[in-house]
């Protein structure tokens, strides 16, 4: 995936280079305005593959799941501070040129809110613990892509840093949790921890607030502006980005607090030998957490200003939006409230709907069988329901597809090349073939020397008509190609004779 990311980024800057005769940012941002818009977007939509691969965007995201076998103070160091956010920085450093190329940037924001609602609804049915988490940085991604569509790369940047705070305080949270519990990861083996880890509770709970954009918490200050921006575009694109990231932010809430619940709330599930030995993180790891969910309160309440404030010169001009696009003004003071607060609403309601469902009301399934009558009416139930769990548990089957229709490709052109190509022509024609050639033309040649008196007197008498040839043929022939080729056409012809006689 990433390779694929690296290929198209890099075709991206000798299409830059090709343009503008430069790789320098001052020189290509002060002629972008004046070039032509296709190209502009051809560039625009090279470099977003590049970041589609690194901050892990449909369709180049399957490996950001996979990569949960790292141990997790990596998996919070790539995940909140430097793998994932380098395609977002790609983007925002290139704002100037993005600028100029409306498509490209409606393209960013359907793919960032399309990503953002797969990504949470992935993360609905998923078990282990920290891939849950994997997804819901995936989803956070798309919200960053989303407000970059939308021009607000203030925003986009300061969701960046505030993901940073609370999705590393989940990721060390959560190593905590598999450290103390032996090692365990499926959340379905864990519950009542709350008891053995109180403090790990608390600042996993903290972090998840945060993620869920709770009023006056860090998230809050950058996802719901996001939302905000995408209605105050007052067009279909917009419309869709504020549908799908209020959408997500529900879901988000449920996944997030499914996850509270069934590590530490619910009844125990796990063997007995693991609560016995369930302990307490040491120091060591207890003041980061701790740092982090300071960071993860307070944050945004004292540096959204700085970011995202009207008329702060923070970043100078670092980043570009042009005029035609800004919309902090109108998304600011202009929309009403309900808009503004729906997002924060639909999170609150997809949080208690997974406290009813896993603690108060743990067993829905049971209790709905009771209005089912018949058998068929059960199984008929049942396969549907296990089609669901399958479709969102298997990640809408994208890692199905792409070995079905990329990977087994692959591996079967590579046998076709390595079948046809290396092990047939290029042995034909290279060492090999040239060694047998050789071996095959000294054996022939060998042959020449019978020891028969009458073969030798054979090749005495062919050696004399070529010579006879070679002196005659300039003057029962006037030709000059024939003149200039005449040496060469004897050494072939005898040649010839000696190699497949």
């Amino acid at each position: 995936m990433n390779r694929g990311g690296d290929m198209l980024m890099s075709i991206g800057f000798f299409s830059i280079f090709a343009l503008f005769g430069s790789l320098n940012y001052n020189q290509i941002f002060t002629l972008v305005p004046y070039m032509n818009e296709t190209a502009i977007t051809i560039i625009s939509l090279l470099l977003l593959g590049g970041a589609l691969a690194k901050s892990a965007n449909i369709p180049l995201h399957s490996w950001l799941p996979g990569s949960m076998e790292a141990p997790t103070p990596v998996s919070a160091l790539l995940h909140a501070a430097t793998l994932v956010t380098a395609g977002i920085y790609l983007l925002l450093r290139s704002s100037p040129i993005l600028e100029y190329s409306p498509t490209s940037l409606l393209i960013i924001t359907i793919i960032g809110s399309s990503t953002a609602f797969f990504a949470a609804s992935c993360g609905l049915l998923q078990n282990d613990l920290k891939r849950i988490i994997a997804f819901s940085t995936i989803s956070q991604l798309g919200y960053m892509m989303m407000a970059i569509g939308l021009s607000q790369y203030n925003i986009a940047l300061m969701h960046t840093v505030n993901h940073a705070f609370f999705k590393a305080l989940l990721f060390l949270g959560a190593g905590a949790v598999i450290h103390a519990f032996a090692d365990e990861q499926d959340v379905r083996k864990m519950g009542g921890l709350i008891k053995f880890l109180p403090v790990t509770y608390s600042v996993m709970l903290v972090g998840t607030l945060s993620l869920l954009a709770t009023p006056y918490l860090t998230g809050f200050y950058s996802k719901d502006l996001i939302l905000e921006l995408a209605f105050g575009q007052y067009s279909f694109i917009g419309m869709y980005a504020y549908i799908l990231g209020t959408i997500t932010a529900g879901i988000t809430a449920f996944y997030s607090f499914r996850l509270i619940s069934l590590v530490f709330l619910t009844y125990p599930n796990g063997p007995k030998e693991s609560y016995i030995n369930c302990h307490e993180a040491n120091i060591a790891t207890i003041i980061p957490l701790f740092i982090l969910a300071i960071f993860s309160i307070f944050f945004g309440f004292v540096l959204s200003d700085v970011y995202v404030g009207v008329g702060s010169d923070f970043f100078k001009n670092s980043l570009f939006i042009h005029p035609n696009n800004i919309a902090l003004i109108e998304a600011e003071f202009s929309l009403n409230p309900l808009i503004k607060l729906l997002p924060a609403f639909i999170s609150l309601f997809g949080a208690f709907t997974a406290i009813f469902i896993y603690n108060i009301f743990p067993n829905p399934m049971n209790q709905l069988l009771f209005n089912i009558t018949t058998i068929s009416e059960a199984s008929n139930y049942f396969a549907f329901i296990k089609k669901v769990y399958s479709f969102f548990n298997s990640k809408y089957y994208f890692d199905v597809l792409y070995n079905h229709f990329f990977v087994n490709k692959g591996l079967q052109l590579g046998y076709k090349i390595s079948k046809e190509i290396d092990r047939g022509s290029i042995e034909l024609f290279g060492p090999f073939g040239l060694s047998n050639n050789f071996y095959n033309a000294g054996k022939n040649i060998a042959k020449l020397d019978t020891g028969i008196i009458t073969t030798y007197s054979l090749y005495i008498t062919i050696g004399l008509l070529s010579l006879i040839l070679l002196v005659f043929t300039p003057m029962l022939m006037d030709s000059t190609v024939f003149i200039e080729m005449r040496l060469f056409i004897i050494y072939l012809v005898s040649s010839m004779v000696i190699l497949f006689a």
